[in-house]
């Protein structure tokens, strides 16, 4: 699917080249459209802009896109980090099955144990434990657990995971437990 990435000055541009992240570190001359497959010239010199199209967007485009452009003689060079996202798949709340439950919610008095899994998005996604929509103290939560696992792509998504340990008091009897993904993809 068709990715802009579009240099824009304050003042027409006379040439404009740009480095694409990839194999080849070469340097490409938008200004004579020498461009390779899958790349196409985008933007009007004149008003300007400069940039290229990619007709798709690999794993092997994922690093710095550098422009370089000659205004009035002068040279100026920018550049940007291209990353790719991965939405994780749909979170999983494990409550241990020792843990009693009341009418959908905790029982009190008794020890809660539950893990939380988010699996393989690409950045590591956040995870926010909630007790009846209020955060649940720092300190019954256990230190995060993040996995790698390459895919046949190339890519590397992440696993996050994270338990919850508290004693239920009586105050919060039939509250209900919620783990909460965030995620730059969503």
């Amino acid at each position: 699917r068709n990715l802009d990435l579009l240099c824009r000055a304050g003042k027409p541009i006379d040439q404009c080249n740009v480095r694409l992240p990839g194999p080849s570190t070469d340097t490409l001359d938008v200004t004579a459209n020498v461009l390779p497959g899958g790349v196409k010239r985008i933007g009007d010199f004149s008003r300007g802009e400069c940039g290229v199209r990619l007709a798709t967007f690999t794993n092997e485009r994922i690093g710095k896109f550098v422009c370089i452009v000659t205004i009035d003689g002068q040279q100026f060079e920018s550049a940007i980090e291209l990353r790719k996202r991965v939405p994780p798949r749909p979170t999983e709340l494990k409550i241990a099955k020792a843990t009693a439950l009341i009418d959908g919610g905790l029982r009190a008095n008794q020890l809660l144990k539950a893990r939380c899994i988010s699996r393989n998005g690409l950045p590591v996604a956040n995870l926010t434990w909630l007790l009846d929509g209020k955060p649940i103290d720092e300190s019954a939560l256990k230190p995060a657990q993040i996995t790698a696992e390459e895919q046949q792509d190339g890519t590397s998504l992440e696993t996050i995971q994270q338990e919850v340990h508290m004693y239920v008091t009586p105050a919060e009897n039939g509250q209900t437990l919620e783990c909460v993904t965030n995620h730059p993809a969503f």
